[in-house]
């Protein structure tokens, strides 16, 4: 164990978060994971498509079925570093103004990237109704099937889902700081795989051929667990919880995370009840926890392009499925997959970073504090 939490403090508006190099790992693993999904799974690596084999080791290739998880990841690293500062006790909620200054630093971290995208894309498309318009600009898209997925750039789902719910975060705080973990935390969870399960339970909140998502499911509500298990993280980090033996851990949440893969793609392919799909979340958010914990008691553990990766995440994030559909259209990966792989890259990396470093970050002066920083930092 390490030591307690510091004393309590007055919110802190220049206060930065610790370093935790782990953290922008693991979300280098999430956007490449993301990535792969967009890349190749309609294409190539499709739900299931490895359980026709004989091998009895072919239930591996379900990690190749499930790029499409980094997101739930995404959401719950996203719940760990907005809850860190008020689990050390930081920050506080402890009046409106520090929910204002938490929302004024949440909308320039969030929508500065979103707006330009959303503004260049209806620029060059022109071919959208006002009411896709407005969804758009308002945020409001998660709320409907037809905008769920926006035209646009189908990928801004989830930041809906991010933007929908840091403005519900400081309710959970407080909600949290009032009645405790233990009780808030059951109640949560439950909450949201009820919501899923009543998502799966009607087709009518289905988004048609693409049955992973839909607009209750994978709503704020039905996702909001995994935000909670990512703030639950952050309170254990706190409290200087650290895992005995790192690396087991980090075995058995790579085993779990096998094994959430391989159920994942028994339910998507039909095997199982389409009631089943709501527990992939939970499965995850399982393996997320055993792999979270591991890899913040090993934060020595490098790798410092995957960080880098990582840390322009946001960015990749909201340009690649422009680029694979307007740029590199998906289906050519099956009929010249290296050419169109290496025009995907040679448009994304520039793209990507000028995006990071500019719009992102254009306020940061100097580049080198948008790298993989040393421990120390």
């Amino acid at each position: 164990m390490a030591t307690a939490p510091c004393e309590p403090v007055k919110a802190d508006r220049g206060f930065r978060a610790p370093h935790l190099p782990a953290l922008d790992l693991l979300r280098g693993f999430a956007i490449l994971g993301v990535l792969w999904h967009h890349l190749f799974f309609k294409a190539v690596f499709h739900t299931g498509w490895w359980m026709t084999s004989n091998s009895p080791f072919a239930f591996m290739a379900s990690w190749t079925c499930n790029g499409w998880l980094g997101v739930n990841l995404f959401f719950i690293l996203s719940g760990f570093v907005l809850y860190l500062p008020f689990a050390i006790e930081q920050r506080t909620f402890a009046g409106k103004d520090d929910v204002l200054e938490f929302y004024r630093k949440r909308a320039r971290r969030l929508l500065p990237l979103y707006y330009f995208s959303v503004i260049l894309l209806m620029g060059v498309a022109g071919r959208f109704s006002a009411k896709e318009y407005l969804a758009l600009l308002t945020c409001l898209f998660n709320f409907t099937n037809v905008t769920f997925m926006p035209e646009l750039n189908a990928a801004l789902w989830s930041l809906g889902i991010e933007i929908w719910f840091s403005l519900l975060f400081p309710f959970f705080v407080i909600c949290i700081s009032r009645i405790s973990w233990r009780r808030a935390l059951p109640g949560i969870l439950l909450a949201a795989l009820f919501v899923r399960l009543l998502g799966e339970a009607s087709r009518s909140f289905s988004l048609g051929d693409y049955d992973i998502l839909n607009p209750v499911k994978d709503s704020v509500i039905g996702r909001m667990d995994d935000f909670v298990i990512g703030m639950g993280i952050a309170a254990l980090h706190a409290r200087g919880y650290r895992v005995a033996h790192p690396g087991r851990v980090l075995i058995l949440g790579l085993a779990a995370l096998t094994a959430t893969f391989t159920y994942a793609d028994y339910c998507f392919s039909g095997a199982l009840p389409p009631l089943s799909i709501a527990l992939v979340n939970t499965l995850f958010q399982l393996s997320a926890v055993l792999l979270m914990l591991a890899l913040l008691a090993l934060n020595h553990v490098r790798c410092r392009p995957i960080e880098l990766i990582g840390m322009m995440c946001y960015s990749i994030y909201i340009w690649n499925f422009v680029v694979i559909i307007h740029v590199a259209p998906s289906a050519a990966f099956t009929k010249h997959p290296w050419p169109s792989f290496l025009e995907f890259l040679s448009i994304m990396i520039p793209l990507t970073w000028l995006s990071y470093r500019y719009i992102e970050f254009g306020h940061v002066r100097q580049t080198s504090q948008l790298l993989p920083r040393p421990l120390s930092a």
